[in-house]
């Protein structure tokens, strides 16, 4: 949302932006901390988005939604890809639906190839991650996992 990218047109007023963040925070029956970081990145506050360079705060310390297989995007001319970012770079694409079904695509050597070289990319720091859509999606999960974690071991 609100030109996510910086290529689109879409651009949400601060009135938009209030209505969305107050929605999810308020409807959602989900642990609170997990929703703020999920509604704050619905509205892509520029605060929580440091310049190029700078360290993010709370970095996580995997690309979880690629490991978890929960990206897809097929550009105009049929490559697939996972990452926004690297649309246009060919060694991220996992193949072509005008040549290959995606059913044969998807979770291939070449697909599990490019989900490890992702992950490695985020976790040696040379991704963007002011460009990266699901960069708080992957904080939320790091969130989960933690706390799934800790779960575990105080009821042992």
């Amino acid at each position: 949302m609100n030109n996510f990218e910086g290529r689109t047109d879409i651009e949400l007023t601060s009135e938009q932006k209030e209505f969305i963040y107050a929605a999810v925070m308020n409807d959602s029956g989900f642990d609170k901390g997990y929703v703020r970081v999920f509604a704050e990145n619905l509205i892509r506050s520029e605060s929580l988005h440091p310049s190029k360079g700078e360290k993010m705060p709370n970095e996580p310390s995997h690309c979880w939604t690629v490991i978890l297989m929960h990206n897809m995007g097929i550009k105009q001319n049929g490559d697939v890809f996972l990452c926004v970012p690297t649309t246009d770079q060919e060694e991220f694409s996992i193949g072509n639906i005008n040549r290959t079904r995606l059913t044969e695509i998807w979770g291939n050597e070449r697909h599990l190839q490019v989900i490890q070289k992702l992950d490695q990319r985020m976790r040696g720091g040379f991704c963007d991650l002011r460009k990266c859509r699901h960069y708080r999606l992957n904080i939320v999960l790091e969130m989960a996992k933690k706390r799934s974690y800790i779960a575990n071991l105080t009821c042992r």
